[in-house]
């Protein structure tokens, strides 16, 4: 199973906060270019989930990002 970010909450959340790109990378303990890669539909790594749940444990991690599974045909789907 891979992560991936859901770029419309994330993108509200770094807006709602007023966080520059690299303010966000910061406070979620990730590269900016981890945050850019993310933001382009790369999957996450354990590091970019644990900073994003210590920089916001009263936030739902469900809402901010989506697992995909490969099904038996290698297609992704996503799990909802």
């Amino acid at each position: 199973m891979k992560l991936y970010i859901n770029k419309d909450k994330f993108v509200k959340l770094q807006s709602d906060l007023k966080l520059t790109e690299t303010k966000m990378a910061n406070k979620i303990s990730v590269s900016r270019s981890q945050l850019w890669r993310a933001k382009g539909g790369d999957p996450i790594g354990e590091k970019f989930l644990v900073g994003f749940m210590i920089a916001f444990p009263n936030l739902k991690v469900d809402e901010f990002f989506l697992p995909t599974v490969l099904q038996d045909s290698d297609t992704i789907k996503e799990i909802i």
